[in-house]
């Protein structure tokens, strides 16, 4: 808001600016609440026109097109949503944030960013993709980001999606989780979890249910007793699981104790069958198949064997199970759809469309854990 003198009726107005940005916060045009009488030729006003403010279209990283903008020096927002500085390199050549200066000509920032990874430059920004992304404020801004930083320094935990839509690494076990600090870089809180009380009831429809629509968590975690938790133990694909973990502790003697995974794939020829096979349970509301592995598709699989009893022969294993519920997964053919070709174009597209509200990115976290006699 800002307070103007000199209006029609020469009292003082405070001004309301409306802006109309698109999906990256860029503010293309700025109107204000002053109304514009036009005045006919009798002296009769037959209707108003919006005061514009400011105008601007803007190359992908964020300079003005020569030609195509006007700025009234009243607004100083634009790309981004960021202030701008046209004192230092002209109107719409400079902008300035909490923790950076930004040129958008070169599409680079002032200052090294304190959060870097080994195939960025330290002065990049919006994952050098300004056509898709912001630059991520808080916490890692992609999976990618978070698995990156998370192998190269051998952490353990889950890469989490949060309800902001960006990405920490949570350890349960330690306690903590990771993100990254747009002003301090990378650091460690303590992590603090808390259940959701419909976990307990929640249904493969509701689920679904929620993600079409948007509305849901964000990061769903079901545990033992689950109503989702228990359907999912009862596919067969558990039980071949099962059979993996028996048969590395019957080889090795109960020695051999390292994780392992079984991932649920639909891919390919040979997950046709699988593909139809869950989806065909719809139409029969679950009674011919198991409507957990149909909402969820292809996911991961995974077990850690906690201890070992050598003379019982038994072994305490606990099963996670990870899906990421997209778009394009939900929506992709038998086969092509799995082809790298078809999730770097076709489906990047589906996954940009649907990235917010309905249909945009959920993730779940099944665990259990069992005692196996091997």
């Amino acid at each position: 808001m800002y307070t103007a003198t000199g209006t029609y009726s020469e009292k003082k107005t405070l001004l309301n600016f409306g802006v109309k940005s698109n999906h990256l916060s860029n503010v293309l045009v700025t109107v204000s609440d002053r109304k514009i009488p036009h005045i006919t030729s009798t002296g009769i006003i037959d209707y108003y026109m919006a005061e514009i403010v400011s105008s601007c279209d803007m190359y992908p990283g964020g300079m003005p097109l020569p030609g195509r903008n006007f700025n009234s020096p009243n607004y100083k927002h634009g790309f981004n949503g960021m202030l701008k500085d046209d004192e230092i390199s002209g109107s719409g050549n400079m902008y300035t944030a909490e923790f950076w200066e930004y040129d958008p000509r070169t599409i680079r920032r002032w200052n090294l960013d304190p959060v870097y990874y080994p195939w960025q430059s330290r002065y990049s920004c919006f994952n050098d993709n300004p056509i898709i992304f912001v630059d991520p404020f808080g916490l890692f801004g992609t999976r990618k980001e978070a698995k990156e930083y998370k192998k190269e320094n051998k952490l353990k935990g889950r890469v989490r999606l949060n309800q902001d839509k960006t990405y920490s690494i949570d350890d349960k076990k330690a306690g903590t989780s990771i993100y990254k600090d747009p002003k301090y870089g990378i650091l460690k809180a303590t992590l603090i979890t808390a259940k959701r009380p419909d976990d307990k009831t929640l249904t493969p429809w509701q689920l679904g249910a929620e993600w079409l629509s948007g509305t849901g968590a964000k990061s769903r975690d079901f545990g033992e007793g689950d109503n989702i938790t228990e359907m999912y133990k009862q596919h067969e694909h558990v039980d071949q699981t099962r059979q993996l973990v028996i048969n590395q502790l019957s080889q090795s003697n109960g020695q051999n104790t390292a994780e392992g995974s079984n991932p649920y794939n639909l891919s390919g020829i040979e997950g046709v069958g699988k593909y139809v096979k869950d989806y065909s349970t719809l139409a029969t509301g679950g009674q011919t198949g198991n409507l957990v592995y149909t909402y969820l598709g292809s996911h991961d699989l995974t077990y850690t064997i906690n201890s070992v009893d050598i003379e019982k022969r038994t072994a305490v294993v606990t099963f996670t199970v990870h899906n990421t519920s997209t778009m394009q997964s939900a929506t992709r053919p038998p086969v092509i759809g799995y082809k790298e070709w078809y999730e770097n174009s076709i489906g990047k597209i589906t996954d940009y469309l649907f990235k917010s509200g309905p249909g945009s990115e959920t993730e779940q976290w099944i665990d259990w854990k069992e005692t196996i006699k091997w």
